[in-house]
């Protein structure tokens, strides 16, 4: 792309502000896209998972929360249960993913299939992390 400035205003921008803001804003739209690919990329190869993982409902709904990026304050609020029974239910949830960190749960129940980000519960059109779709 060749980008200079007209030669009958000689001063002016190459570029209008906004049109230069929004190039700015998509490549590095594109640049986070791709270093979290990477990102994403090298934490697959690093996790190990135990088949079958048997989660009860609860911790469920828990990974469930968790994944979609609610607080442990929030999950306790919406589950109407104690933020330590939260955290109970994080830890058992990272020890049966096999992770030692809560940022990598979501990552560990993609690749275990315990949780889709096309699935949102109750809605027949979203795709079930089950349903094999």
């Amino acid at each position: 792309m060749d980008v200079a400035p007209e030669s009958e205003h000689p001063g002016s921008p190459a570029l209008p502000l906004p049109m230069a803001q929004l190039l700015a804003q998509t490549c590095g739209s594109l640049l986070y896209a791709l270093e979290l690919t990477a990102f994403m990329e090298g934490q697959c190869k690093r996790l190990e998972y135990q088949v079958p993982i048997r989660l009860t409902k609860r911790e469920q709904e828990v990974l469930e929360l968790i994944c979609r990026g609610c607080s442990q304050q929030v999950i306790a609020t919406r589950l109407q249960i104690a933020p330590t029974t939260v955290d109970t239910h994080r830890k058992r949830i990272c020890e049966k993913l096999g992770v030692h960190s809560e940022r990598d749960i979501p990552l560990a129940a993609y690749r275990a299939n315990l949780f889709s980000i096309l699935y949102v519960p109750g809605t027949a059109s979203s795709v079930s992390p089950t349903s094999g779709n």
